[in-house]
């Protein structure tokens, strides 16, 4: 999901030199998790959050899914998927 450079998010902000997953809103989010299933494991880059906040204000406990959120390294990748 992350990918770096001048993009448009799905909210239509322009990303000039943020990285397009941290313009992620929660909306964003918890409309890709509502069609995913409960039982699945689901890991977030931390830069999608500011203060515990998505772009838009919500926060992790307005998702329909719990998940887990991953500092945006590849160790801290590798550490939570195994």
């Amino acid at each position: 999901m992350s990918r770096s450079g001048s993009s448009r998010s799905p909210t239509g902000s322009s990303a000039e030199t943020s990285p397009v997953t941290g313009l992620l809103t929660g909306a964003d989010v918890a409309d890709a998790l509502a069609a995913e299933p409960a039982a699945d494991r689901y890991l977030l880059p931390d830069v999608v959050l500011s203060q515990d906040r998505f772009l838009d204000g919500q926060t992790l406990a307005d998702l329909p899914r719990p998940v887990e959120v991953v500092a945006t390294d590849g160790a801290s990748l590798i550490a939570a998927l195994t």
